[in-house]
């Protein structure tokens, strides 16, 4: 092996290391913080698609049909809501 050849190889080892250290310190637990953060809003969001209102003025399947299809977006905004919510009855 010339030397050229046992630099490309450490560097992908290298690249490699880096990619794994990136992924299991970094972003997996950012990812699981902010599925604990987004939980209240998830679990609001499937009760009312799963189990709506069967009649009544509060009956709207294609609204809780559309908050379930955007999860990503729609579960922390009702998240910050919950939060806001719960800091009031706390605090009050």
């Amino acid at each position: 092996m010339t030397d050229l050849m046992r630099n490309k190889s450490k560097m992908r080892y290298v690249k490699t290391f880096l990619t794994i250290i990136w992924v299991f310190i970094i972003k997996l637990p950012l990812l699981i913080i902010w599925r604990l953060f987004c939980a209240p809003g998830t679990m609001f969001i499937s009760v009312k698609y799963f189990f709506p209102t069967e009649w009544g003025k509060d009956r709207n399947v294609a609204k809780s049909g559309r908050d379930y299809r955007n999860v990503g977006v729609m579960a922390p905004i009702y998240s910050i809501v919950f939060y806001f919510g719960l800091i009031l009855i706390l605090s009050g």
